[in-house]
This record gives structure tokens, C-alpha cells and sequence, in this order.
């Protein structure tokens, strides 16, 4: 999904944060910092609420069936290019979110 370069986490309908909160901290945490260890972009580890509200979303549909590592990881840019991506940043996209999707899957 694009754009806005962030991690978002469970919940989008609630301001009170899941009891699997200390999770998604630090699984989004592991994400981000691989994301900016690969080609120095910054992504923001936040949760959907915090972007804003939201209802029926896939993401949280998923956590609800008892999907804890539910999450959704907008793409580059933060706006400039908006949804059309330049195609000289779609392999670098691609190769520091596989590196964050790397980083998720060891802190499971």
C-alpha cells in the first residue's frame, strides 16, 4: 500500500490501546529500523488510530479472528510523488521492505 512510509498497527476503530500493544511496539519497531538500516528512509511505527479512525479494515478483521501480527506498511513516498512512485525508487522500495519483513519475522 502506498503511500506515507509508515507501520501500522492493530487497532483502527479504538483509541484504547490491544492487549497485545507491547507486541506490535516492538514487531513495528523491528520493521522500521531495518527499513532505515537498508536505504536511510524513515517509516513511522504508529497505530492505524493514530492516522485515523478507521472500521473494517482487513488488517483489523484479522487481528479480531485472532491474528495478533496483523499490520499494514505504507509504502514511500511521504507525499511529493503521492501514488505515483518514480521507477528508480521501486527497487530500493522493495529491497528495504524486504529487509523490514525480514526484521518482522525474527522478532515472531
Amino acid at each position: 500500500h502506498s503511500y506515507s512510509q509508515l507501520f501500522l498497527k492493530p487497532v483502527g476503530y479504538d483509541r484504547t490501546a490491544p492487549k497485545d500493544a507491547a507486541t506490535h511496539t516492538a514487531a513495528g519497531s523491528a520493521v522500521v529500523n531495518a527499513i532505515y538500516n537498508t536505504h536511510r528512509k524513515t517509516y513511522r511505527n504508529i497505530r492505524s488510530v493514530e492516522l485515523y479512525p478507521t472500521s473494517g479494515s482487513s488488517q483489523d478483521w484479522a487481528y479480531l479472528q485472532g491474528v495478533v501480527n496483523s499490520y499494514t506498511i505504507e509504502l514511500r513516498d511521504t507525499g511529493r510523488y503521492g501514488f505515483q512512485l518514480p521507477t528508480n525508487q521501486i527497487i530500493p522500495t522493495g529491497e528495504e521492505n524486504i529487509r523490514g519483513f525480514i526484521a518482522l519475522v525474527n522478532t515472531l
